[in-house]
């Protein structure tokens, strides 16, 4: 009993410092160091310690033991294909484009996005899952613990990560699968019914017969009668009482590839916003379809035509809007040019300060790395940073001429001043050069 409540593990692959261990009681597989783990004993079993398991809680063990399948591989993309974010962001902003898709400048990650393709991920493998053996429910929560720390890894490792990893977010990305899986087996979450109501397709990579268009519809539904629904699943909450924009024009285009993949069009497209556990349905004919589809194929030609060409070649569209969730402001000069007359001192995300280097602090311990600006309007005011970000701004000599393009503002706990966060080291531009591509 003792060695149950340690933990009991089995090897199932290791490095000179880690090893990847299965728990014996659930199949919950997770790396260790090397330092933290005992064994194997007599019994082949391997003992992880308990200070170590205190320090880092693990999740509870499910009441039953699950195998769960390796997630599949949803095929590949036609090259060439337009997909509805990818033209969207050219219409929107054809410099944006440029940077991520000519220039292919690294992207940044949030835990929204991560949290989000958990989600999606179970919702997409559970219907692999033999759902006789064990409850629906284990399964959900054994995929979603799988895909979590994966997602928790490649967060962490990330080069332009956004905000901070928070575990205890678990419990709503399994609530909003549970949600979904009630949803589309009519309130009754058993196999029997999960089963019988699951989609034909899920994550299913859709093409237009030329070529031109493509896209992933999350589920495709073929009820009893031969008709076809479309559900697209949407992590984060809608605007209230109505679709976002974005959403229906993607709708409307996943309504044309479904009919030139399956022959006939869609009885209803519906988007399932998960974190707001609610459903909507968008209104489309044919003829608002057959625009789309023009518009988007005129995009589609106009990307070919100018691909290769110089980035003074794609046009800069800055806007608040557009420059919201920009990856690229590091680099544009337009974006930069919009915001140089902006007040630094306004609380909120996304904002942008200018000025001078007074002083600047290393990282140390639990001390971030900072920098004290003095700004173009004669005011004060400390930017500081963790990780990259930190040990940026803790290099920075007296006199720099720093802008930071992407800063968190807001009153601190302790002071009472105004200070900035930077979460993203490519935000930081000194002497009109950004320092992370320096170093």
């Amino acid at each position: 009993m003792k060695e149950q409540m340690k933990g009991m593990w089995h090897l199932e692959r290791e490095t000179d410092k880690a090893v990847y261990l299965l728990r014996v009681e659930d199949n919950f597989k997770k790396w260790f160091p090397k330092k933290v783990v005992d064994g194997p004993n007599e019994k082949g079993s391997i003992l992880v310690e308990a200070w170590f398991l205190k320090k880092n809680p693990l999740p509870e063990i499910l009441e039953e033991r699950v195998n769960i399948p390796d997630r599949k591989f949803g095929g590949r993309w036609k090259k060439g294909s337009l997909s509805f974010s990818k033209a969207r962001q050219y219409m929107n902003c054809p410099k944006q484009y440029y940077f991520s898709y000519e220039k292919k400048i690294i992207s940044s990650v949030s835990t929204a996005m991560k949290f989000g393709n958990v989600a999606h991920s179970v919702l997409e493998t559970i219907f692999e899952c033999d759902l006789d053996a064990a409850k629906p429910t284990s399964y959900v929560k054994a995929l979603t613990r799988r895909d979590w720390e994966k997602s928790k890894f490649e967060f962490e490792t990330s080069e332009r990560k956004k905000g901070k990893w928070d575990d205890s977010k678990i419990d709503e990305v399994i609530d909003q699968v549970l949600w979904a899986l009630a949803n589309m087996a009519d309130g009754k979450m058993d196999s029997k019914n999960i089963k019988k109501f699951k989609p034909r397709h899920a994550e299913s990579r859709v093409f237009s017969k030329d070529g031109l268009l493509g896209g992933i519809i999350d589920a495709v539904f073929v009820d009893e009668n031969n008709e076809i629904k479309i559900v697209d699943y949407k992590t984060g909450k809608s605007k209230e009482g109505e679709i976002d924009p974005d959403h229906e024009f993607q709708g409307w285009l996943y309504a044309y590839l479904a009919s030139q993949e399956f022959g006939r069009l869609p009885k209803s497209v519906e988007f399932w916003y998960l974190g707001a556990q609610e459903v909507k349905i968008i209104d489309f004919d044919e003829d608002v379809i057959e625009d789309l589809v023009l518009s988007l194929k005129e995009t589609a030609a106009e990307i070919k035509n100018i691909s290769g060409s110089p980035e003074s070649s794609f046009e800069a569209r800055p806007s608040e809007k557009n420059c919201k969730w920009c990856d690229a402001k590091p680099w544009c000069k337009g974006y930069q040019k919009m915001v140089q007359d902006q007040p630094w001192n306004e609380e909120g995300y996304g904002k942008s300060v200018k000025g001078v280097v007074l002083d600047s602090a290393k990282q140390t311990g639990n001390r971030p790395g900072a920098a004290i600006v003095k700004t173009d309007d004669e005011r004060e005011i400390l930017i500081k940073g963790w990780g990259a970000s930190g040990k940026l701004l803790g290099s920075l000599k007296k006199e720099d001429s720093l802008l930071c393009v992407d800063v968190n503002i807001q009153h601190s706990d302790f002071s009472g001043n105004l200070e900035g966060t930077v979460n993203d080291p490519f935000s930081i531009i000194v002497n009109n050069k950004i320092l992370q591509e320096l170093m």
